[in-house]
């Protein structure tokens, strides 16, 4: 099961954090249905509302009923119903607000949508989650992961996060964070399939690069994700090999992204952490590749050319085949097939020259939409397989189109 062509020799490792994600799936919307029918009447395709990374402080709740209720500082609240429950949990975000207006595609500041007062529960799961183990399954690599608990052992979240990676044969190096707990997303997903992530970050931003690269080997390809702006710095600066960081919503908010894309040969964000960028042609003029995921819309890249410019072309959204049964672990799919297009075309020593021909990235960024397609079908927790994506592509028709300037950076 990998991305990767096959007979390709490179060797893959992954830095960064892998989540356990509890899935608390709701009926219906979890926002006001009559706002989405009102605001997205004139979209195109149906919105898939994914509202803004938070991180929660977490207590019980004596209320009868209530499996779980997740408020804001800005009176912004969600209660999930369970006529079942005699204890629920209280997740209070730290965020003024609990959703993003511009992840809806809408401008920045405007009004984001209501959420709905109560919700009644369908039913949790466990899942594998966070990028680190979604890019070494689908690239079959090692993941260097930190994990809290002590010296030598997990904690309990830990211990289960352990057990899911030895399931899913995923090779791994933990590296335990005493006085930290183990990075966990409460992950709110309704039947209209809007989703409302509440997470808790404490071992990613507790571990040091040192530590971390204590557990690293050497490797061709080096994928760094979602740690701390300060801590991917150092971590790509001490690796060789070409490099790729994926970061998250919060890696934009903290700052310092600048100084990270100067230090790897890749970068991979979708268009919400890319449109809370202010300073994208810097990021765009030190990164010779930078990958911004458009949802629907499918994707854009900035490549350097043979002549050392960057260029932007954009590739079309892939129509998933078959109806959309879980949309996690979409971006690590696209990220993941378009890494393997790229090491279908290029060696590893052609991709750290860090120049590269449109039709090389554009098949690339196809095969990453597919890819990403076809993942949308997936409900559990694996990715599809470099000969399905292959199918697929040649079931359908190449978009027309080819490099243009995007305008606004």
């Amino acid at each position: 099961m990998s991305l990767l062509p096959p007979g390709c020799d490179a060797v893959v490792q992954v830095v960064g954090p892998s989540y356990l994600d509890e899935i608390v799936e709701v009926e219906g919307a979890l926002c006001n249905p009559e706002w989405v029918e009102q605001a997205l009447l004139h979209r195109s395709a149906p919105a898939r509302i994914d509202y803004s990374r938070t991180e929660a402080a977490r207590r019980p709740l004596e209320e009868r009923g209530v499996f779980l209720q997740v408020e804001s500082p800005g009176g912004d609240c969600i209660r999930v119903l369970d006529t079942g429950s005699t204890r629920g949990r209280l997740l209070r975000v730290k965020e003024e607000r609990l959703f993003d207006a511009t992840s809806l595609g809408l401008s920045a500041g405007a009004d984001a949508p209501p959420l709905r007062t109560e919700v009644s529960l369908l039913g949790t799961r466990l899942q594998l989650g966070g990028m680190g183990a979604g890019y070494a399954l689908a690239l079959d690599g090692r993941l260097v992961l930190p994990i809290g608990g002590a010296e030598d052992r997990p904690d309990q979240d830990g211990r289960t996060l352990c057990e899911m990676l030895d399931g899913c044969g995923i090779a791994y190096g933990p590296v335990f964070v005493p006085g930290a707990a183990t990075d966990l997303t409460t992950l709110l997903w309704s039947s209209a399939g809007d989703k409302l992530p509440v997470g808790r970050r404490s071992a990613c931003y507790a571990v040091t690069a040192e530590r971390l690269l204590e557990h690293t080997a050497p490797a061709d390809v080096h994928i760094v994700t979602s740690l701390p702006c300060g801590t991917a710095l150092r971590v790509a600066r001490a690796l060789s090999g070409w490099k790729m960081f994926t970061p998250s919503l919060r890696n934009v908010q903290e700052g310092g992204l600048e100084e990270v894309a100067g230090a790897v040969d890749a970068m991979s964000m979708n268009r919400t952490e890319w449109g809370r960028r202010a300073d994208g042609e810097a990021l765009r003029t030190r990164c010779p590749l930078v990958v911004v995921t458009q949802g629907e819309q499918g994707a854009a890249v900035s490549f350097r050319d043979e002549a050392g410019q960057p260029r932007w072309t954009e590739v079309p959204a892939a129509r998933p085949p078959g109806g959309v049964q879980d949309a996690n672990h979409a971006g690590e799919a696209f990220t993941a097939g378009f890494l393997g297009g790229l090491l279908a075309r290029m060696s590893v020593a052609q991709l750290r020259r860090g120049c590269y021909v449109e039709s090389v990235v554009r098949g690339a960024a196809r095969e990453g939409c597919l890819s990403a397609a076809l993942e949308l079908t997936i409900r559990e927790m694996r990715f599809p397989e470099r000969a399905q994506v292959l199918k697929l592509r040649d079931s359908t028709p190449a978009p027309a189109g080819g490099e243009h300037e995007k305008q606004g950076g």
